[in-house]
């Protein structure tokens, strides 16, 4: 910035003013543009030269065509671990005419959206809604895609709310938003604005669907 400076102050004393005004003002245009773009840039060249240019000489590509593994071993595509990332793939590719052999070393599959019983209860792994199963949402999407109905698979969920000793039942949103409202009244304009912007984002989501069309490839 010092040398733009610089060339500014010379541009004034060396030229006239229509040249002079126009110039000087383009230097600074670009000297904000070079603040602004350099230190992104610059920063992701010098990852991509330093952590990912080395390893690409190690990178590999195998072509395969579905259905080419006919031994009884033998498999177009193995998936290591039959997590819900796992499970995704797998079926994908399998529904497009892939061999595939998933692997898991636990008992059951699911990973992180599974479950376990304990004395007489049942307790979730980790995920505990799933979302994404309206007409449009990314989960109906992937049913489809695998020839699945959503009613054959998921229930809908009770949920309940506890604050300060309180419990608060949440049947649907609109029971959920009349809670918090009623909880935090001097809050509405903020929720209302919050779940505003979440609706905005879902109807986004809704009328953009995923295509997976570009994601396969593989032949």
């Amino acid at each position: 910035m010092d040398g733009g400076f610089a060339a500014n102050a010379l541009i004034n004393l060396v030229l006239e003013v229509p040249h002079r005004v126009v110039l000087s003002n383009t230097l600074i245009a670009l000297g904000v543009f070079f603040s602004v773009v350099f230190p992104v840039k610059a920063s992701e060249y010098l990852v991509v030269k330093k952590y990912v240019k080395p390893f690409r000489r190690f990178d590999w590509t195998v072509r395969v065509v579905p259905g080419s593994s006919r031994g009884e071993d033998e498999y177009d595509v193995i998936v290591v671990g039959a997590g819900v990332g796992g499970l995704t793939c797998g079926s994908l590719l399998a529904r497009r005419g892939f061999r595939v052999l998933v692997l898991e070393q636990h008992y059951q599959v699911g990973g992180y959206c599974s479950s376990f019983r304990r004395k007489g209860f049942t307790f979730n792994t980790g995920v505990e809604d799933v979302s994404g199963l309206w007409e449009r949402g990314p989960v109906a999407f992937l049913l489809r895609e695998l020839g699945l109905r959503k009613e054959d698979l998921f229930v809908k969920n009770r949920a309940a709310y506890v604050f300060k000793g309180r419990v608060i039942s949440a049947e649907n949103f609109e029971k959920f938003l009349e809670n918090l409202l009623e909880m935090f009244p001097q809050e509405r304009e903020g929720i209302i604005s919050f779940l505003k912007m979440l609706e905005e984002l879902t109807m986004n989501a809704i009328e953009k669907p995923i295509s997976t069309e570009h994601h396969f490839q593989l032949s």
